[in-house]
């Protein structure tokens, strides 16, 4: 009986234990999720939230700042919440020693208006063309956007980057992801560029990842080959085409031959290559080296990666541009039928 009466007091001591601490944890997070008029009389607080912020750093910028007492407590609340990808970039007012659901519903929509610039990034173009758009729509210095791109700042942030080679002039040459981006006109470099790769990961899913195992492919290798499909292709339903083309012979150890790889390490685009062309000292001429060239000579869209990784089914070896202002191809198995198809193409 006295065994029984101290191990129901041993209990209840605990229960008591475990209530305090509840109670004082609750009351130490109840003034501060759900006191709500206190905020309006303390001192305004303006803070920015960087595009691509987590909520691990923007917890760290809210407790700096003075916004919130405990970053920990603000980041475990935000995970119950399962808010952690609703909290916006973008300058807010908020309040000294703000309760978390008041933050929250800020970061949430609160924000206050600063001017955006619609800003479309096409498919096919390189790091510098890149560059050059972003700095003529008045969204940061072109040298800038080239500097970040040429560094190796956001490897550590985005694991596709890691099989990148180390002696790329642009590191980021083909991870710069085409779309319509809407970018705060005050926003940095380094911003854009983060907000640009991070549509990169997106497209990265666990589909994409074990389709690449399948083809024993690097991802660094389909985006190098996805960006001269690119390059190469202008009628949509062709991609899959030319990326079977391209893939056939790779696997018969047949060289590229890929135009787009040589205006590459040209430089610039023509509309005519010179036999002279072909011959220029680059790893990037495909017409000279086996194999894939070292990365990716422009930005493939979604469309020219899905070619890449769902090509088709057919046993083309050739392609050449028709020439008669659609944009589209002749393909044949052999030479002899491409020798034909040249014919074609030089007649139209």
């Amino acid at each position: 009986m006295l065994q029984l009466e101290s191990t129901t007091r041993f209990l209840w001591a605990f229960l008591l234990a475990a209530l305090v601490s509840f109670l004082i944890f609750m009351g130490q997070g109840s003034s501060y999720i759900f006191s709500v008029e206190e905020c309006l009389e303390q001192e305004v607080v303006n803070i920015q939230i960087p595009l691509g912020s987590s909520a691990h750093v923007i917890s760290l910028i809210l407790e700096e700042e003075g916004v919130i007492n405990n970053a920990w407590f603000f980041r475990l609340y935000v995970a119950y919440k399962e808010l952690d990808h609703k909290l916006q970039a973008g300058d807010f007012q908020l309040y000294r020693n703000m309760t978390a659901a008041d933050v929250l519903t800020k970061l949430m929509g609160g924000q206050i208006q600063r001017e955006q610039i619609r800003i479309m990034i096409p498919e096919g173009l390189t790091a510098v063309q890149t560059a050059t758009r972003l700095a003529e729509a008045g969204l940061g210095k072109e040298e800038q956007f080239l500097a970040l791109m040429s560094s190796r700042e956001y490897f550590s942030s985005f694991f596709f980057l890691q099989e990148v080679p180390i002696e790329r002039t642009y590191p980021l040459e083909g991870y710069i992801f085409p779309d319509t981006y809407y970018v705060h006109k005050d926003a940095s470099e380094r911003e854009i560029l983060n907000v640009m790769l991070q549509r990169f990961a997106s497209f990265y899913t666990s589909f994409v990842q074990e389709r690449i195992e399948e083809m024993d492919f690097s991802l660094h290798e389909v985006v190098t080959l996805a960006s001269i499909v690119e390059r190469e292709a202008t009628v949509n339903e062709e991609r899959s085409l030319i990326a079977a083309v391209f893939l056939n012979r790779l696997q018969k150890g047949w060289l590229l031959q890929s135009c787009a790889t040589v205006q590459y390490a040209l430089g610039e685009v023509r509309s005519v290559l010179l036999y002279k062309d072909l011959e220029i000292q680059s790893p990037y001429n495909t017409y000279l080296h086996p194999g894939l060239p070292p990365g990716p000579i422009a930005s493939p869209g979604e469309s020219s990666l899905q070619a890449v990784l769902n090509p088709a089914d057919v046993e083309y070896m050739f392609f050449v541009a028709r020439g008669d202002g659609t944009g589209r191809h002749y393909f044949a198995k052999d030479l002899a039928g491409h020798n034909r198809n040249r014919r074609k193409a030089r007649e139209n």
